[in-house]
């Protein structure tokens, strides 16, 4: 059981870590595997020494672990089911990269979250200037690619003196 438990592990161990579903399964065959180390470990110092308190030790050593590999999964999925910001990702930053593009005035209605794990949305408005709206959309999305890996993008862009972008910046 071991043997394939460390076969299984490498195969997930690459992928674990974009993938919440991929992580579990590698956590699972991880605490797996450290079972059957401590099933063996256990099982010689019984057998050399008779001390079978070493049996409920090891159990509670890696029924803490599991908890705690458990606790980070479910406060991942939680984010993920409520659509939260990514914490590795600053609004300000994202919200001056994207200020910072030739033609754009103001950028307003900045949202981000995330979708699943590794995929990240963002909805926004840019107020252009002189600008193409097709050249700096590109720009915008390519950006945001290339800077923060947010690939699921939403992006509305107004003309500077247009009633919906002066709408929106009074209602700030």
């Amino acid at each position: 059981g071991l043997a394939a438990n460390l076969i299984s592990l490498y195969f997930l161990h690459r992928s674990s870590k974009d993938n919440l579903n991929v992580r579990s399964a590698y956590l699972h065959v991880l605490t797996d595997s450290l079972g059957s180390v401590g099933a063996m470990i256990s099982g010689a110092v019984i057998a050399l020494t008779g001390y079978r308190e070493i049996d409920p030790a090891i159990t509670v050593i890696l029924s803490l672990l599991m908890c705690w590999s458990s606790w980070t999964l479910i406060r991942e999925a939680v984010a993920i089911l409520l659509e939260r910001s990514p914490s590795h990702l600053r609004m300000e930053e994202i919200e001056s990269s994207l200020a910072g593009l030739s033609g754009v005035k103001e950028v307003h209605d900045l949202h981000f979250w995330t979708l699943s794990s590794g995929s990240i949305s963002l909805s926004a408005h840019l107020v252009a200037i002189g600008a193409e709206t097709g050249e700096l959309l590109h720009q915008a999305i390519h950006l945001l690619e290339e800077k923060f890996a947010i690939t699921h993008t939403t992006i509305q862009v107004e003309p500077a003196n247009s009633e919906i972008s002066e709408h929106c910046i009074s209602c700030d």
